[in-house]
């Protein structure tokens, strides 16, 4: 047992304390309770916004979201979905770095070959979605009604004299033009037996016209309507490339269908055609006094005296975005440097909110993932498969998810069905321009139009078909995505 000693000196200050009276607690020094400091992201993300669980948001230090931001940030929420969803028992960034499995057995095999499939998928996907935003950017860029800057009816558009004659403001609105679109992945059987979903949102995707360089020019013949394209790319007869040691000819040419010399056709490439010695390096852009140098003798495109037909056109599509993205490189290398540090730190934080979220850690049992784009009716790309059924179910389900909790009824109210989380990516600056619907037809606007004449028909025919253009509906990715057991991996 313990004792305790006591000294004088103890006793003292023992009495002492005891006959002084107990000090007042507004007299006690107390220490304010210190508050957390906010970053600025954090303070940009909580402005105006409800957290909820099921809706992450993601701001980000970029004025607008390039085509290449944004396929980063589509692909980093897939990455984090799989994973979160129970769809591989890895992240999928480990998936590769496995070692390959041993033994000859049949279960081995079948182990090895569902990773490769699920690996070429995820490497199909990846070297899709850039292609595809850009495409969308310069489908976007089309709407007269939404974006009626960019499809104006200035000189500098229409190449009929040099960017700096052109106001400022034309360039200034083709850099700053931005709208929403939305990305959906699906985990289920189908799309619409679907076990979980996981909707992607980016506010602030840049809209730019097809051509548009990083100086404010436009590309030539990227306006037209591709007539003329057709007739300058040697239609009928084989254009040959300055500098490249392959021939472009028509495919219908090739095929001996007996096509007319008028008719257009696909492109293929002859390969062994070598070009003479003395051409020329990879001819200069064209420019509108150049169009149509090498009509008389298209067969003699390749030489010396025709660089400028030496090029590929947008052959006859209406919409150039149809058959020509990919081929005209819009400045991305150059931005996707500026841009690398803000997409790094937009992962990053995307990474983290989903991992601390409690919504979207809610495991699946491995099954197909789908992924679902919202895009016009117009666009075009070689992966994407209209799906316009699912328009009216996902465009509420929209609606009903990402709306404003602070301004609806039930704030955070979930929708029924298979559970939904969210991410919004918001960028600074002004906020994106909202669809706006067509105006109204009235007996007095048609009349003034003159409907009921040859000339009002048409007018209202090219209004229909550019509305149904425009018209928002999802578009399904056409390749397969099969979650991985951990047992299939072993």
């Amino acid at each position: 047992m313990p004792f305790a000693v006591y000294s004088p000196e103890n006793i003292a200050a023992s009495e002492s304390s005891a006959d002084s009276p107990p000090s007042s607690p507004a007299t006690t020094p107390t220490t304010a309770p210190t508050t957390p400091a906010i970053s600025p992201r954090c303070t940009h993300a909580l402005a105006g916004n409800i957290e909820r669980d099921d809706l992450a948001t993601i701001p980000i230090e970029t004025d607008a979201i390039s085509p290449m931001f944004a396929s980063r940030l589509a692909l980093t929420l897939l990455q984090n979905a799989l994973f979160l969803k129970g769809q591989v028992p890895f992240p999928v960034t480990q998936l590769g770095r496995l070692p390959p499995t041993t033994g000859k057995s049949s279960a081995a095999t079948r182990a090895l070959k569902k990773r490769t499939e699920f690996l070429s998928a995820i490497d199909l996907l990846t070297s899709h979605l850039y292609t595809t935003f850009l495409a969308l950017s310069w489908t976007l860029a089309l709407n007269k009604l939404r974006f009626p800057a960019l499809s104006s009816d200035c000189a500098h558009a229409q190449q009929k004299s040099p960017a700096d004659s052109c106001p400022s403001a034309c360039t200034e609105l083709f850099k700053t033009e931005k709208s929403k679109v939305h990305l959906m992945l699906v985990f289920g059987p189908s799309i619409s037996t679907a076990k979980a979903r996981c909707i992607l949102e980016l506010d602030g995707l840049e809209v730019v016209p097809y051509g548009l360089k990083e100086d404010g020019t436009i590309l030539p013949d990227v306006y037209g309507d591709g007539e003329n394209a057709g007739r300058e790319s040697g239609e009928g007869k084989g254009t040959k490339i300055a500098g490249a040691s392959t021939r472009v000819q028509p495919l219908a040419e090739s095929e001996g269908n007996g096509k007319k010399e008028g008719e257009r056709g696909s492109l293929h490439v002859e390969p062994g055609t070598e070009t003479s010695n003395n051409e020329p390096g990879p001819a200069p852009p064209p420019t509108a006094n150049s169009e149509g140098a090498g009509d008389d003798n298209p067969s003699e495109a390749g030489s010396s005296s025709a660089p400028s037909s030496s090029r590929l056109s947008a052959l006859s599509s209406p919409h150039p975005v149809a058959t020509s993205f990919g081929f005209v490189n819009l400045g991305a290398a150059e931005r996707s440097q500026h841009d690398e540090k803000a997409i790094r730190a937009a992962e990053r934080l995307m990474g983290l909110k989903l991992t601390c979220s409690a919504s979207f850690g809610t495991e699946v049992a491995p099954t197909s993932t789908f992924v679902l784009l919202r895009a016009p009716r117009r666009f075009k790309h070689p992966s994407w498969l209209p799906r316009q059924n699912y328009t009216v179910t996902f465009d509420a389900l929209l609606e009903s998810h990402l709306a404003d909790p602070a301004s609806a009824s039930v704030p955070g109210k979930k929708s029924r069905g298979a559970p939904t989380e969210g991410v919004r990516v918001v960028s600074r600056g002004p906020g994106s321009r909202d669809e706006p619907t067509a105006p109204a037809s009235t007996p007095e606007r048609e009349e003034k139009q003159g409907v009921n004449g040859d000339e009002g028909q048409d007018s209202r025919a090219a209004q229909e078909e550019e509305e149904e253009g425009n018209e928002m509906i999802w578009w399904q990715w056409n390749g397969k995505l099969v979650g991985l057991a951990l047992t299939e991996l072993l």
